[in-house]
């Protein structure tokens, strides 16, 4: 028989079923407690309903469970693809414009659009992820910020200081697709099947580049389109499917 419990012992804690006396409480965990409380105290004197025990083996296993669920959670991606499709599209353009020059076509200086594309670029970025910024940020979505953040990052930093004084053109758009093909296989790897892909299709252009020097960047700009464009596209028809 289970001693008899009112509320005020309930409630105070004597009876090991309300918190301890000595515990600081807000207003919706003594709200949780109370409510917890006033059911037990129910039925235990009204419908005779034992109070359920729960075992460590039962514990273990529900935590056990709610561990699997976080760590699937942990593990979505959030990625924009509209940001995948936009520096895939600009990083391609300005390959298929240094390929038209090197075939002889009259094409613009770099100058004139380079800055215009990554500034759009960098604008739709920031864009897109303030509109997204809603969502519940996992794990994957943090580390995916600082990967392409860094990679990115680097591959501009050089771009600005040593391109024309220590880096030649064609290296420094190998900077580009290096960085940016790391990036997309360690974020793949952890969360994405197309941005893996997308990945090895870039750092597979960049292979393939070296060998044709008359193609050197149509051939980047075909593994921009397949690195980024492609898995953009795929994630948003799979968003749209949702």
């Amino acid at each position: 028989m289970l001693p008899e419990q009112t509320p005020a012992r309930l409630l105070s804690g004597e009876t090991g079923l309300g918190p301890p006396a000595d515990l600081m409480l807000d207003r919706a965990t003594f709200a949780d407690y109370t409510c917890t409380s006033i059911s037990l105290f129910y039925k235990s004197h009204f419908n005779k309903e034992p109070i359920p025990d729960m075992n460590k083996t039962t514990a273990h296993d529900d935590l056990a469970v709610v561990d699997r669920i976080l760590h699937a959670a942990d593990r979505t991606l959030h990625l924009p693809p509209l940001i995948l499709v936009t520096w895939g599209l600009c990083a391609a353009i300005i390959n298929g414009v240094h390929q038209g020059r090197e075939m002889g076509f009259a094409v613009p200086p770099d100058a004139s659009f380079h800055v215009a594309l990554m500034m759009l670029a960098i604008g739709v970025t920031v864009w897109a992820s303030d509109r997204h910024g809603a969502e519940r940020e996992t794990q994957v979505d943090s580390q995916v910020g600082i990967t392409f953040g860094v990679a990115l990052g680097v591959a501009l930093l050089l771009n600005v200081t040593a391109q024309g004084t220590v880096i030649p053109a064609r290296a420094m758009s190998l900077f580009w697709t290096g960085s940016c093909s790391i990036a997309l296989l360690v974020v793949g790897i952890q969360a994405s099947r197309p941005l893996m892909l997308g990945g090895v299709a870039l750092l597979a252009a960049s292979v393939i580049a070296g060998f044709v020097p008359l193609w050197f960047s149509g051939t980047l700009a075909l593994g921009w389109l397949a690195g980024l464009v492609v898995p953009g596209v795929v994630l948003w028809s799979r968003r749209a499917d949702v």
